[in-house]
Parts: C-alpha cells; sequence; structure tokens
C-alpha cells in the first residue's frame, strides 16, 4: 500500500474503486468576443438554453434528497437571472449569446470576489456551474461528464479524479461515485455538501497535483480516506479483504452520524469539549451540523486574503458577529492572524526569509511590525462578546514576555473600552502551545492566561526537526511520539493544577487512535475538522478515563519502543470500539509504507 498525497478531508468515510481520470475544460474560456446583427434570433437562442437546462434539471427533481432539491431550485433562479441579464447584454451591446452569458458571469464572478461575501466560493461554484450548461447547450457541445455517462453507463462505479466538479455534476454522476478527489473545493461548497448527502467520501489534494499522478493511478484502484485526506494506491492482491473492510467502516460511519447530537460525557462522567476548526463565515454553519459545540479554532487569515490592504475592525467585528449568530452564541476561539511561514500576504510586506519557518511569524509578527492588526483584532473581538462567548488566543509564542507583552495591548483596550462605555463581555485570553520553549516553562506561562491550545501540528515538526510537508522524514513525524506525549503530559499537569483549560487543536484531536491517550492526560477540549467531530465523540462516549490513565501513566515510564504507546492506544481503541480492527488494520498499512 503506497501514500500517493495527503489532502484535506471534506467527507467522511474510506472508498476504494478504480481511478478515472476526468481533465475538463473551462467551457467559459472557449467563448470569443462576437457581435451581431440580428437580435432577435441571439434572444431566441437564449431563451431556448434556458428551457433546455430546466428540463434537464427537472429530470433531477423528483430524487428525494433535500440537498440536492435545494440546489436544482437555486440553478433554476440563477439560470433565470444570467438570462435576463443576457437578452439586456444583447439587446444593449448587440453581443452574440454566448458572449452575453459569459459577461454577465464573469461581472458577477468579480462582484463576488471584492465583495468578500460569506457564500462567495459557493455562489462563484454555482455562477459556473450554470453558465457553462446554458453555453454547451447554445454550442451544442457535451460536457465531459455528459461523455463519461454516455462511454461509461454499464460499468462500476468509479474514484472519479479531476481538478473541480460543478454541483450539478456530483448529482448526474451520483449513482457512478465510490469516491472523489478534486484539486479545488472547500468543506462548504455544493459540490462537498451533495457529497455528503449523497455519503461519498471526499477529499482535496494540492493544486496541479493531478498531472503529476496521471501515468501512476489511471484505470489502477485507488483508496480515498476521507477521514484523513489521503489517497492511496492499495496491494492488488489486497483488494478483496480491503474492500470487505471498507464496507465494514461504511457501517459503522452510519452509527457516527447517527449519534452526532448526543453529548460527549465519558463513561466516568467527564465533559469532553468538542469544537471545530473553521476559516470561514460559511464553515461555521456545518460546526452544528456536525455535532460540535463551538469554534476552539477561528483562523482569520481569511479575512486578509484577495485583497490590497487588512480589514478594518468594523468588518472584523461584522465577521465575527455572524459566525456568533451562526452558532447560537455559542463559544469561538479567535486567533490572532497567523501570517509569515507558509502563510504569506503580499501586502503585509513580509521580508524573505531563509527559513521563514522560524522566522518572523505569528505573534512574533505582529507585536514587532503590526500591532496596529493585533489591536483592531482584539477591539474587534471585544465588541462582538456581547454577542456570544469569546476566547482570544495568540499562535507562534515563544516566551513568556510575549503573552505579557500581548496581555498589555488587551489591558490597554479593555481600559479604553470601560473609558468610552463601550459595551463588552469577558473575553479568555490564551496561547497557542506550537514551541517547545514555552511547553517547557508552561509553570510561568500559566500565571497568565485562561487557557493553553496545543498546535500539535507545528509542535511535533518543531520537537521532531522532522518537517511535515517533506516525505523523506514523513516517518518522523509522529504526533505519538512519547516526546510529545510527554509535553503534553506535563502541560495538562501543570495547567490543571492552576485550572488553566487545555484545548488541542491539531490534526492528532481528531485521530481516533491518539484519543484514548490524550483523554488520559486530563485535556478538556478537542477541536477538529468538523468532518472528524462525530466520529470522536462516538468513542468518547464508550471510554472510562479513569481505566486508561493508571495504565497511560506506567507506559509512559516503562515503554520500550515509540510503537509500544501506539499499540497500547491501539488496542485499548479496539476495546472499546471492536469495529475499529477494521480501521486500524488500513492505518497500520500507512505506517508501514512511511517507514525508510
Amino acid at each position: 500500500m503506497k501514500i500517493l498525497i495527503h489532502g484535506i478531508p471534506i467527507n467522511s468515510g474510506i472508498a476504494i474503486g478504480t481511478a478515472k481520470i476526468w481533465e475538463r475544460e473551462n467551457v467559459l474560456n472557449l467563448v470569443q468576443e462576437c457581435k451581431v446583427n440580428d437580435i432577435n434570433n441571439e434572444i431566441i437562442i437564449i431563451k431556448h438554453s434556458l428551457d433546455l437546462l430546466k428540463n434537464k434539471i427537472n429530470i433531477f427533481k423528483n430524487i428525494n434528497n433535500k440537498e440536492i432539491i435545494d440546489i436544482l431550485n437555486a440553478h433554476i433562479v440563477i439560470a433565470e437571472s444570467i438570462v435576463d441579464e443576457a437578452i439586456n447584454e444583447v439587446t444593449n451591446n448587440r453581443e452574440c449569446a454566448v458572449a452575453a452569458i459569459r459577461s454577465v458571469t464573469m461581472k458577477h464572478i468579480d462582484e463576488l470576489q471584492k465583495s468578500g461575501n460569506e457564500l462567495i466560493t459557493m455562489r462563484i461554484d454555482d455562477l459556473i456551474d450554470v453558465s457553462s450548461q446554458l453555453i454547451s447547450l447554445i454550442l451544442n457541445r457535451q460536457l465531459l461528464y455528459d461523455l463519461y455517462v454516455a462511454e461509461d453507463a454499464n460499468k462500476e462505479k468509479v474514484i472519479l479524479v479531476t481538478n473541480y466538479i460543478m454541483p450539478s455534476e456530483v448529482i448526474i454522476l451520483k449513482d457512478r461515485l465510490k469516491g472523489l478527489v478534486t484539486e479545488h473545493g472547500g468543506i462548504t461548497s455544493h459540490s462537498a455538501i451533495l457529497a455528503r448527502s449523497l455519503n461519498i467520501p471526499y477529499i482535496v489534494i494540492p493544486e496541479n497535483t493531478i498531472k503529476s499522478l496521471i501515468k501512476t493511478i489511471s484505470n489502477r484502484a485507488l483508496i480515498v480516506d476521507g477521514y484523513r485526506g489521503f489517497l492511496v494506491i492499495p496491494e492488488e492482491s489486497d483488494m478483496t479483504s480491503l474492500t470487505k473492510i471498507i464496507d465494514s467502516i461504511d457501517a459503522l460511519n452510519a452509527q457516527f452520524l447517527n449519534e452526532k447530537m448526543e453529548p460527549t460525557v465519558t463513561l466516568d462522567g467527564k465533559h469532553i469539549k468538542i469544537l471545530a476548526n473553521i476559516g470561514n463565515i460559511e464553515d461555521a454553519r456545518l460546526v452544528s451540523n456536525y455535532g460540535g459545540e463551538g469554534i476552539g479554532l477561528l483562523r482569520l487569515e481569511f479575512m486578509y486574503m484577495n485583497r490590497n490592504y487588512p480589514p478594518s475592525e468594523e468588518e472584523l467585528f461584522n465577521a465575527l458577529k455572524r459566525i456568533s449568530e451562526i452558532i447560537n452564541g455559542n463559544e469561538i476561539i479567535v486567533r490572532a492572524l497567523d501570517a509569515g511561514g507558509d502563510k504569506p500576504i503580499p501586502y503585509l510586506n513580509i521580508t524573505k526569509e531563509v527559513n521563514p519557518f522560524l522566522g518572523l511569524r505569528g505573534i512574533r509578527l505582529l507585536l514587532k511590525e503590526h500591532q496596529e492588526i493585533l489591536i483592531d483584532e482584539i477591539r474587534a473581538v471585544l465588541r462582538a462578546s456581547v454577542f456570544g462567548k469569546f476566547g482570544f488566543m495568540i499562535p507562534m509564542v515563544s516566551s513568556v514576555n510575549e503573552i505579557l507583552e500581548a496581555r498589555k495591548i488587551m489591558s490597554e483596550i479593555s481600559e479604553d473600552f470601560d473609558k468610552h462605555n463601550i459595551k463588552y463581555n469577558k473575553v479568555l485570553f490564551g496561547i497557542m502551545i506550537e514551541v517547545p520553549s514555552i511547553a517547557l516553562v508552561i509553570d510561568k506561562a500559566v500565571n497568565y492566561v485562561d487557557f493553553v491550545s496545543l498546535g500539535t501540528n507545528d509542535l511535533t515538526q518543531y520537537v521532531m526537526a522532522a518537517d511535515r510537508s517533506n516525505e523523506k522524514v514523513q516517518y518522523l513525524y509522529n504526533e505519538l511520539h512519547p516526546s510529545i506525549l510527554r509535553l503534553i503530559q506535563n502541560i495538562t499537569n501543570v495547567s490543571n493544577e492552576h485550572k488553566v483549560r487545555v484545548d488541542i487543536c491539531g490534526e492528532i484531536a481528531g485521530n481516533e487512535i491518539a484519543l484514548p491517550i490524550l483523554l488520559s492526560l486530563g485535556v478538556d477540549a478537542l477541536s477538529m475538522n468538523p468532518v472528524s467531530i462525530p466520529k470522536i465523540k462516538y468513542i468518547i462516549r464508550r471510554i472510562n478515563i479513569n481505566y486508561i490513565k493508571d495504565h497511560t501513566i506506567k507506559l509512559f515510564k516503562d515503554f520500550n519502543t515509540e510503537d509500544d504507546i501506539r499499540d497500547f492506544s491501539t488496542e485499548t481503541l479496539i476495546k472499546i470500539v471492536p469495529q475499529f480492527k477494521d480501521l486500524t488494520i488500513i492505518y497500520e498499512n500507512y505506517k508501514n509504507s512511511l517507514r525508510p
């Protein structure tokens, strides 16, 4: 079994099937500018394309699926709007039918991109989808999915690998898809919503990856892991056994979803807060859908991207207020802008560094060069606290002095609010523990914070000196390494003594194999990709922490090899939920494939 690439999980589940690569063309790019004399004929052409599209959509409206019906109805409304405006373009500017439709579409895409509208991704996808269909109908040009369905009508379901997929294509291909892999797409896009409603495992992989994989995966068996985001080539000899295992995992996944709204309390009565990591306003809608209790990591970077200047305090406030409304006032932990390293923002004029991951990033950047951004963010969070429960945390903390400096700024802003009678409620102040130096002085840091949140992705790569994006040292990137777990143990022990809450917001929070260990160490809250929430909640309700804790403490002292801890946690998990034995068989193969 060979891991090809690690992407982002969009919909949970694991699928195995033959890869079908779909190199698509952008229909909008086929349209050339053209002028006409016969305006009436072009209007007839446009109206006829609308009639054909409505007929096509109506074929699928007898499906008993609310998400599909809602999206199809929205597509009809969008199509009618595009057609009305396109007819005006023809009338006023004598554009030909297809050029008029393209002009209207590009105008609205441009408007949405500039607006920062919370529905931007979903609306743009739908605009492109509908206009592409109208243009294809006018040009009598079959879209690739039409050809695909016609050619392969009698063949098996497949793993579809393509650069992007439109909502209408998911609907049309719904009976043909075992799994879905795209280079573009988000967890809140209409295509993602449809994949979830149709139980299709779905991951998004890095841009321009497919071209390099064509020879490797075309018409070969693939595994799509919608839990962890892996795209995997299995051994041919394992296909029969893997298919049976994946069928068992599908049944278990259905149980996760059935119980997703149940409270997250262990068998011995401890409530574990289950929160979501999100990166934009629309993601917030998924939190309650998956049974989350709030947001443990709100990445503010989305507010700073695709623009030429930072957002104002007012823009930040409005976004935070909107997110709070969406999740009914439940807790939101806002992370200060984490720019630099792998997250450059051009207008901040960050100097190019030899090693940006160890350079001016996170709170270092904000305190040294952009305090105005930090101030606006804190002011926005304080104002938003009137509308819900908020916390604010600073990333990439290396020293206690950085904590004191950031707290001083927050105190000065609070005093200014008091002086000017600006309303605000208590906002928890916390730090992300990603840098080993702050983890090693946690006994001092806890005196100045309300909570700590462990960013185990960066913490692991810094402790292990292994870049998690470097395939050659991937085998060293192990979040269950004893050194990492001993750090977490010390952090939780000290924090619990000082009544400081301990959250984990790294990928390990959604890793079911790590879960027994994390809970036994005294973690209070776990924040993860919303897709992982039902799985983690299901397991927590079947765990007795006190039973595991004694074994864990002994194991941390007596382990012989690094694998002893993972093996113990895996065995514990299987005792709790026996069906996980099937999933661990697959993950064991992953682990072996990463070893040198």
